[in-house]
């Protein structure tokens, strides 16, 4: 297993507008604003600390957007949902699987540490309850990820240590297993590419990535969201959809979750409004790392 640990973000900026502080460690390049437009947006009537998504490879835009609020409810939506539907459990962390041709699945942590799972049990799209079978205790969050898991899905432990699982969803359980556990980092949150588990630190642990060339990270904190290139992102209006003024979560996929999101999204929670906004990740990925052209040489 391969470790990289990256500086911490610069959490204090305030989308676009200014540095909220004097203390030069906690300065960014404030002159580096970066816009993402707005492609569409979710109103869900909840006001969303976490986000992830169950990708359907069969038919993408039916795919769930799973949310966790800020007491710790479940919620469920999708692109064209709007209010999102309760699911009548708790959970302070989450993650979608990817399963080819088969039910979506999510796995949910709770607060004990302990993983619980839902499985797509009708054409509906609802949710229900799926037993699982684990030996594997005292999690404190999932690893962030630019595709959604299938077989394989790493955990941080409460010390930091990063633990794989397999994972065997069958029809009436879910197997986890442990298949290693690793050194990790107490103050940081895990993500993985591959086999490579690279730790960020940020000062809520909230983060997410796209996987393209390298790998760009977005950050969300109360006062704002940055990203590894460095500076401020802000988060400008569509052609009919506001943008946002503050994010309150993030979460990026670069699971196709159909149309203008054919290549994926990233998915952010408004923190002066409930609801989602939406921004294609092909637009965000020549935004964010532009291919540079002075590079190429002529033919």
């Amino acid at each position: 297993m391969t470790y990289k640990l990256y500086a911490p973000f610069a959490l204090c900026i305030t989308l676009g507008l200014s540095a909220c502080g004097s203390d030069s460690s906690q300065s960014t390049n404030t002159d580096s604003v970066t816009e993402l437009r707005v492609t569409a947006e979710v109103n869900t009537n909840v006001n969303a600390a976490h986000i992830t998504v169950i990708p359907n490879d069969v038919a993408p835009w039916l795919s769930h957007i799973i949310l966790i609020d800020q007491d710790g409810d479940l919620y469920q939506t999708a692109l064209d949902s709007g209010v999102a539907k309760p699911l009548n459990m708790k959970a302070v962390d989450a993650v979608g699987l990817m399963r080819e041709q088969a039910a979506g699945v999510v796995l949910t942590l709770s607060e004990a540490g302990t993983i619980s799972a839902l499985i797509e049990s009708d054409d509906e799209g609802n949710l229900s309850p799926l037993p699982v079978s684990s030996s594997v205790g005292g999690l404190s969050r999932f690893c962030e990820t630019a595709h959604a898991p299938s077989g394989t899905v790493f955990a941080q432990a409460e010390g930091g240590d990063v633990v794989e699982m397999g994972v065997l969803v069958q029809e009436s359980q879910i197997i986890l297993s442990e298949i290693e556990r690793s050194k990790g980092q107490a103050d940081a949150a895990c993500y993985v590419n591959g086999d490579t588990v690279s730790f960020q630190q940020s000062s809520d642990g909230r983060f997410a990535v796209l996987d393209f060339g390298d790998r760009t990270i977005l950050s969300a904190a109360d006062k704002g969201a940055v990203w590894s290139g460095g500076g401020a992102v802000t988060i400008t209006s569509g052609l009919s959809t506001p943008g946002i003024d503050t994010a309150r979560a993030v979460h990026a996929t670069s699971d196709s979750l159909g149309g203008a999101f054919r290549d994926g999204a990233i998915i952010m929670a408004d923190a002066d409004a409930p609801r989602l906004v939406m921004i294609s990740a092909g637009f965000a990925r020549s935004v964010l790392d532009p291919i540079d052209e002075s590079a190429t040489p002529d033919p």
